[in-house]
């Protein structure tokens, strides 16, 4: 059965009187000669002739009863709508140099990326923990595993297929395409294991090279390098490096809900956007030293140290893992902030506003 959203019903009712009504108001033969104002209107039908009251009335009972049919509600990582309003797509300088680097197909790349969410979508059908645990960021995974819990307590679940009504019945392929790109240096994916903000000095470059740096405040503490072991491990920690991706996604597979009664809810064609957002993430392999080649037009230092843009460029991404889908967790942040000082309708929209989609809010 064919399920229309609110919005869909207000366009098909007029639609609705002029499939089963002519709308051809005439007067009543009875109280043609009467001068009266109140002159009583009727509709013609193929089969008669009804009253304006009775007609109203239908009308009525129709709007209700499409306003009556729900639309899929559950607290998932999934918008059943799509995303409507797709973030300014940016340009990382590094990322782009590290995909040249090390031979890295973009297209390849978003190939992979798109077969992880649809291994996403399928997985949520049956709450595959495995799957959620090899594929998912730890905190990422834990909370759709929960969530997919408590709708099970409801009665219901998530169904997933895919849909190419919108094409007539022909196939359309899934695209990906690149909205932003991130390199972080000095956090790590495992939340638990980066300190609050006010412990690291923050160094923004997001504009020029797509990269932010987190130097932890300890390496300006003498006391933590009193043994070797100490001063390396502190420096390990700095040199960590990850990259996260925003890739949008045009998808014919979507997820329907099915309620405890059977009945199956999703939106229509004409409130879904066929896009999403996905917030992929990997920790990068560290680059081994490599010596900077000399240029006779500019001098070097006599260890021909490389620069730092050169030593990034060489970071190799290791497994890929999906932080977030459709904002649902405001982007997963590296570092777990309050927002309580920005929940002023003031800051909505903006950079603070974490509803905005943006991945740059470390």
């Amino acid at each position: 059965m064919k399920i229309f959203s609110p919005h869909t019903m207000r366009m098909l009712i007029p639609r609705f009187s002029r499939t089963f009504l002519q709308k051809e108001i005439i007067q009543d033969p009875l109280a043609a000669s009467s001068k009266s104002s109140n002159t009583p209107k009727i509709y013609r039908t193929k089969t008669g002739q009804i009253s304006m009251g009775l007609y109203e009335k239908m009308l009525q009972e129709a709007k209700e009863k499409s306003l009556a049919i729900p639309s899929p509600d559950a607290d998932i990582p999934y918008n059943f709508e799509g995303i409507d309003q797709i973030p300014e797509t940016k340009d990382s300088f590094l990322f782009q140099q590290i995909l040249n680097e090390n031979e890295i197909r973009e297209k390849t790349l978003q190939t992979h990326l798109i077969k992880m969410y649809q291994g996403f979508l399928m997985s949520m059908e049956v709450a595959d923990e495995t799957y959620l645990n090899e594929y998912c960021e730890k905190g990422f995974a834990e909370k759709t595993l929960e969530a997919l819990e408590k709708l099970k307590m409801r009665g219901e679940r998530v169904v997933a297929f895919e849909d190419f009504s919108v094409t007539s019945g022909q196939p359309f392929p899934y695209q990906g395409f690149f909205v932003d790109q991130v390199m972080v240096r000095g956090l790590s994916t495992i939340r638990s294991e980066n300190l609050p903000k006010s412990q690291y000095h923050y160094y923004n470059d997001l504009d020029k090279l797509g990269c932010v740096v987190f130097t932890p405040l300890s390496l300006q503490d003498p006391s933590n390098f009193k043994t070797k072991e100490q001063g390396d491990k502190l420096y390990d920690d700095y040199k960590k490096v990850l990259v996260r991706c925003l890739l949008r996604i045009q998808s014919p597979m979507r997820l329907k809900l099915i309620k405890q009664n059977g009945q199956e809810l999703m939106e229509t064609n004409d409130n879904y956007s066929y896009n999403h957002l996905v917030l992929f993430e990997s920790e990068c392999e560290m680059p081994p030293k490599k010596k900077q080649r000399r240029d006779s037009y500019r001098k070097v230092s006599k260890f021909q140290l490389e620069t730092y843009m050169e030593w990034m460029r060489n970071c190799v991404p290791q497994v890929w893992k999906i932080a977030d889908v459709d904002n649902w967790m405001r982007c997963n942040p590296l570092i777990i902030e309050s927002h309580k000082d920005f929940q002023d309708e003031v800051f909505q929209g903006s950079k603070y506003d974490e509803n905005v989609i943006d991945i740059r809010r470390i």
